[in-house]
C-alpha cells in the first residue's frame, strides 16, 4: 500500500498572497503559486521560514503553527507557506487559469506542474528563495530556512539533493514518510519490482532537473548542505492513516522513526566525518508539526545564532 489518498479531494484554504513566477528573456509570467505569509514585513524581516505543508495542502495552517514557534517573540522573523495545489483544489475554491497545480502526491517528488505549463516543484522553490535572496526587495534579509514536515518533509530532504539554489540555505526535514537514499543498499530487501533504488526512494529515474549532476555529485554537494533532520521519538506507528507503505518505502524501515534513525545510519556510515548534517529526535512528540517545531529542543535548529 502506498501513500493513501485524501478523503478531501480539495484543501480547505487558499494562502491569501501570490507568487508570480517568471521565465524567459521576457522575463514573461507563466504561473503564479498562492502562498501564506506571516510575521515580519518585507523591509524588516531579518530571518526568513519557507514552511512546507503536508499531504492536506494547508498552507495558512502551517504558516500559522510556524508564526506560533518562531513569530510570537521575534520581531524579525517572517514565515512563509508555498501552497502546491491540486486541480481539484483550482475548480472548488474557482481560482483563475494561471494558477499553478500538481498531482497530490506528485509535487513532493518534485514533478513538473500539470499545468499551466509544466515547471518543477522544485523549480517554483528556487524561485521563491531567488525571490528572498533579492536585496532590493529583502534588504534586511540574513537568513533562509526551509523546512518542511511529513509530505514536506519528503519535498525538503529531495529539494536539499536537486536544488540548484546557490544561496545560503538551512533545510529542516521532519518526519517525513520516506527518503531518496543514495547507492542500492537498504535496511530490509525489497523486490526488484518495487524499484527501491528509483525516484523517489532513490536517485534512478530523477526528474530532468535534476539529471546535470551525475549520482555521486549528487551525493558530495548533499553531505556538504546545512540539513537537519528533526524527528518525533514517538512517531512509530506502523499503521498511521498517512505513512507510505509501499514495498519500497518499507525496505527503509516499519516507520517514520525507524526509516529516519535507518536513513541517518546509512549517511554516517558512507561519509563518516565529512558528512555536515545533524540530527534529532524530540521526546513524548509523535506526528504533529504544531509541537515539534514550537518544542524548546527545536529551536536552536532553526536559529542558532538568534
Amino acid at each position: 500500500m502506498a501513500e493513501t489518498q485524501l478523503a478531501n479531494a480539495h484543501t480547505a484554504e487558499i494562502g491569501e498572497s501570490r507568487l508570480t513566477l517568471r521565465v524567459g528573456t521576457l522575463d514573461a509570467a507563466i504561473g503564479a503559486m498562492p502562498l501564506a505569509r506571516r510575521g515580519a514585513t518585507a523591509s524588516t524581516a531579518r530571518r526568513a521560514i519557507i514552511i512546507i505543508h503536508g499531504r492536506r495542502r494547508d498552507a495558512p495552517f502551517y504558516a500559522d503553527l510556524a508564526a506560533t514557534a518562531f513569530c510570537d517573540d521575534a520581531a524579525d522573523v517572517m514565515v512563509i507557506a508555498p501552497q502546491f495545489l491540486t486541480a481539484a483544489d483550482i475548480a472548488h475554491h474557482q481560482l483563475p487559469p494561471n494558477s499553478l497545480h500538481w498531482h497530490e502526491t506528485g509535487w513532493m517528488q518534485g514533478e513538473h506542474a500539470s499545468g499551466p505549463v509544466p515547471i518543477s516543484a522544485f523549480a517554483a522553490l528556487d524561485h521563491l528563495i531567488d525571490t528572498l535572496a533579492d536585496p532590493s526587495l529583502y534588504p534586511a534579509l540574513e537568513q533562509i530556512i526551509i523546512a518542511g514536515h511529513s509530505g514536506g518533509g519528503q519535498l525538503v530532504q529531495r529539494f536539499a539533493i536537486l536544488s540548484h539554489t546557490p544561496h545560503p540555505v538551512r533545510f529542516i526535514v521532519a518526519n517525513p514518510s520516506s527518503y531518496a537514499w543514495f547507492g542500492p543498499d537498504r535496511p530490509h530487501p525489497a523486490p526488484i519490482s518495487a524499484r527501491a533504488t528509483h525516484w523517489k526512494y532513490g536517485l534512478d529515474g530523477r526528474p530532468t532537473y535534476g539529471v546535470p549532476l551525475d549520482d555521486a555529485a549528487l551525493e558530495q554537494r548533499y553531505i556538504k548542505r546545512d540539513v537537519h533532520y528533526l524527528l518525533g521519538l514517538r512517531d512509530h506507528d506502523p499503521q498511521h492513516a498517512m505513512l507510505d507503505r509501499s514495498p519500497a518505502a518499507m525496505s527503509q524501515g516499519a516507520n517514520r522513526l525507524e526509516r529516519g534513525r535507518n536513513f541517518w545510519a546509512s549517511l554516517r556510515q558512507r561519509h563518516g566525518a565529512a558528512l555536515r548534517h545533524h540530527y534529532l529526535e524530540i521526546p513524548n512528540i509523535a506526528h504533529e508539526p504544531a509541537k515539534l517545531f514550537a518544542d524548546p529542543q527545536a529551536k536552536p535548529i532553526f536559529w542558532p545564532s538568534a
